[in-house]
């Protein structure tokens, strides 16, 4: 149990724009050791109690649920293959001063195919992951920032199922994100990111129907590109 959840802010990325600021954690499961007594395999969940969460000025609470089953693992050198990785986010609520507060609660599952974990000397985990939503508020805000789409934002926010997925890794305190990709009814978001100290920075491509836009991810700016969209991403 772990009756204080905001000692895992040491864990998340410098400049992610997510704080936890409250609630607490119970684990259970079992693993086994073979051998030497550096192989071992096995499975754990973490359930949330009162997850408060701050995301860049927008607060969330709600539950939250991580399952990990460690196939393969090293105690001494303290790397695991964790694939099949869920977390379950649900009934999550948004603080009464973002526009969208009144929209039914926001539901996620995002899992990891592939993802390896070492917690060595220093925490790093990379892999892939797939992306299921009930709705899009989460990344109409993160894009929009109160520009430069402020007049697409009905657009961009939909209640219903979106997905998508990406490539990522997380080391050092950096968060890289590369191949990302979420679309929702003839709306698609492509983007890469990595954070740094003052937030995000990256590109992402809006595409609404026939419209389509670049954005340039700078920290807590968005710049808006509308000519050449499309070979303005794709350059790196």
């Amino acid at each position: 149990m772990f009756p204080r959840l905001d000692f895992a802010n040491g864990l998340l990325p410098a400049g992610g724009g997510l704080t936890i600021r409250g609630g607490s954690a119970k684990v259970e499961g079992a693993f086994d050791v073979q051998g030497s007594g550096s192989s071992c395999s096995g499975a754990m969940t973490v359930t949330t109690d009162g997850l408060s969460l701050d995301t860049g000025g927008v607060g969330m609470k709600g539950g939250f649920k991580l399952a990990l089953t460690v196939p393969r693992g090293d105690l001494l050198k303290r790397t695991f293959d964790v694939d099949g990785m869920k977390i379950t986010l649900d009934r999550f609520t948004f603080a009464s001063q973002h526009e969208a507060a009144t929209a039914p609660d926001w539901n996620a599952s995002i899992t990891f195919p592939k993802a390896h974990l070492e917690i060595g000397d220093a925490f790093a985990v990379r892999g892939t992951m797939k992306l299921h939503a009930s709705d899009s508020r989460p990344v109409a805000a993160f894009l929009s920032k109160d520009k430069p789409l402020k007049g697409w934002k009905k657009k961009l926010v939909t209640v219903g199922k979106i997905e998508g997925g990406s490539r990522f890794s997380l080391a050092g305190g950096t968060l890289e994100v590369d191949d990302f990709s979420v679309g929702w009814e003839g709306t698609e978001v492509k983007a890469r990111l990595r954070t740094t100290p003052q937030g995000p920075k990256g590109k992402a491509l809006v595409r609404v129907g026939i419209l389509k836009a670049g954005i340039s991810l700078e920290g807590k700016e968005r710049d808006l590109h509308l000519v050449g969209p499309t070979s303005w991403f794709e350059k790196r």
